[in-house]
């Protein structure tokens, strides 16, 4: 159903004084300085937050290679299989029976796995 056009057009106008220029004045500049502050505040935060994220994940990453450094180094002083290294001689060959002074748990050539274990601790 179309509109009808109006009958009466009313405008109406607000004429601001020196009073209410000065106070609108007065509380658009404290709006800007809020609005750029709010903007500084949360450019500061991104840039803090990014520098706190950076210091932990280098420590973290710092940690990790102290504790992986330490482990490692641990292995080595406890060395868990010295007699495939040959470090820890065998025991004494009960009489009778042939000795294996080779340093490998299996005597004889050693088989890949155990060299593969080896490997793991040089």
């Amino acid at each position: 159903m179309p509109t009808r056009s109006p009958d009466v057009v009313t405008e109406h106008r607000v004429t601001l004084g020196r009073w209410e220029r000065e106070n609108i004045k007065a509380l658009k500049s404290a709006k800007e300085i809020q609005m750029i502050g709010t903007g500084v505040g949360i450019a500061a935060v991104g840039i803090g937050g990014t520098y706190v994220a950076y210091k932990i994940g280098k420590a973290l990453y710092d940690w990790g290679d102290d504790f992986l450094e330490g482990a490692v180094s641990t292995v080595k002083a406890m060395n868990p299989i010295p007699i495939f290294t040959g470090d820890r001689p065998l025991p004494e060959a009960p009489e009778g029976s042939t000795p294996r002074d080779d340093g490998w748990i299996v005597g004889g050539v050693p088989s890949p796995i155990q060299i593969i274990w080896e490997s793991l601790w040089e």
